[in-house]
């Protein structure tokens, strides 16, 4: 109970560090490409080569996270994701040519993948022995609130003064993101005082290599976050592109899209994961996939509408997109930091998540059947969202009950 306690206050204090840096994520969400074609002189090709580079030497890095977490803390990953994000920012103010955008794209993209290994494992440590998905409940609405303010503030700069309100905004996030480095910095270490899984053997503490890929359920997680990938592109990768070019809709679309998922994440979530808490984490991921899959359906077969009609299945979409979501997030976080033994923890977050971005990387080449043959496009994504779901169905089979299930009706909530 002390270590629960504990846990609370320090997730208290954490919740302002999450809404610093997520707020500051917001500002530049859209800024990743647009920025350099604004205030460079470099050819979209340039820039475009450029970023996918720096993004794809970064993904095999994020393993690199983990090893921090395992080799020092979940904090001290934290605080370092938000170091790296504000050089590769600061390095935005003065990139002008090829070698400077990689660099900066690079770094910040090297943080973002440093920071999803750090956060599962943070969040894991912050529980102290709580259920999992009650403390990323709390966070990750948090989080969603500060984007989705974020993302809006944003949006009102850049349509007042596009390239003078592009660089306003990459200093603003580069003081929030140094901002939240310091906050989580000068947290209570979550792993050195709540570690309710010291063991007595030293030697037992010490990361194994040779036991990562021969643990339980590793196989089903790491292809689990491979086939989810679509689900984290879909609104902004294919079905904003879809309505725009399809449907002949604005593109004001994408950020509706993101608005809604953003609000409803922001109310509902605590709420929705209360009332689930007794359903298996593989349902949850199991229904989330589902609901998907029946929106994909009728986005396949559904024909251009206008008008309110359009923007009324587009608000259908949106809402969708946001409890699949709700549903899926806690789950799959909470088995990726329950079921990997203490001593690789870390690295195996990195891996599964890794391979997430993988999937991410990859879907977006698929966009091109949306013009040749768009049923396609939608059956491999129905596809691999439910092979997903039945990777994790299969990966927590033979697990122990308290890691298929955030809480039993027999459990006393702290």
């Amino acid at each position: 109970m002390e270590n629960a306690l504990k846990s609370l206050e320090n997730t208290r204090g954490v919740a302002l560090a999450a809404f610093t840096d997520s707020f500051g994520s917001g500002l530049v969400s859209a800024l990743s490409v647009l920025y350099f074609a604004l205030l460079t002189n470099l050819p979209l090709a340039e820039i475009g080569l450029a970023t996918a580079t720096g993004a794809l030497i970064a993904l095999p890095l994020g393993v690199m996270g983990g090893w921090i977490c395992d080799r020092f803390s979940s904090k001290f990953g934290m605080v370092m994701n938000n170091v790296l994000a504000a050089a590769g920012f600061c390095i935005y103010l003065i990139a002008d040519n090829f070698a400077l955008v990689l660099s900066a794209v690079l770094l910040v993209s090297i943080g973002d993948r440093i920071y999803w290994a750090a956060w599962t494992s943070y969040i894991h440590d912050l529980s102290a022995g709580r259920p999992y998905e009650k403390i990323f409940a709390r966070l990750e609405s948090i989080k969603m609130a500060a984007m989705g303010s974020g993302a809006g503030l944003a949006a009102i700069v850049l349509a007042i003064s596009a390239a003078t309100g592009a660089r306003w905004l990459i200093i603003i996030n580069v003081l929030l993101t140094v901002a939240a480095a310091v906050i989580y910095a000068l947290a209570p270490s979550p792993v050195k005082e709540l570690d309710l899984n010291k063991t007595a053997d030293p030697q037992s503490a010490k990361p194994n290599v040779k036991a990562l890929f021969t643990q339980p359920g590793f196989w089903g997680l790491m292809f689990g976050q491979f086939f989810l990938a679509p689900i984290m592109v879909l609104p902004t990768a294919v079905l904003s592109v879809h309505f725009v070019v399809t449907w002949d809709m604005n593109p004001a679309v994408a950020a509706v899209l993101f608005g809604i998922n953003a609000g409803l994440v922001a109310l509902a979530q605590p709420w929705l994961t209360h009332k689930i808490r007794y359903i298996r984490r593989a349902v949850l991921i199991s229904w989330s996939s589902f609901l998907l899959a029946v929106m994909l359906i009728l986005v396949a077969i559904m024909p251009p509408l206008s008008g309110i009609a359009a923007w009324l299945f587009v608000i259908y979409v949106g809402v969708i997109l946001a409890v699949a979501d709700m549903l899926y997030m806690p789950a799959t976080n909470a088995l990726m930091a329950e079921m990997p033994p203490r001593n690789i923890r870390g690295v195996s977050i990195s891996i599964f998540q890794t391979s997430m971005a993988v999937g991410i990387a990859l879907y977006p080449a698929l966009l091109g059947l949306l013009e040749t043959n768009a049923l396609l496009l939608w059956a491999i994504t129905c596809a691999s969202i439910l092979l997903g779901a039945l990777a994790y169905w299969t990966a927590t089979l033979k697990a122990p009950q308290h890691l298929r299930v955030s809480e039993t009706r027999e459990n006393i909530a702290l």
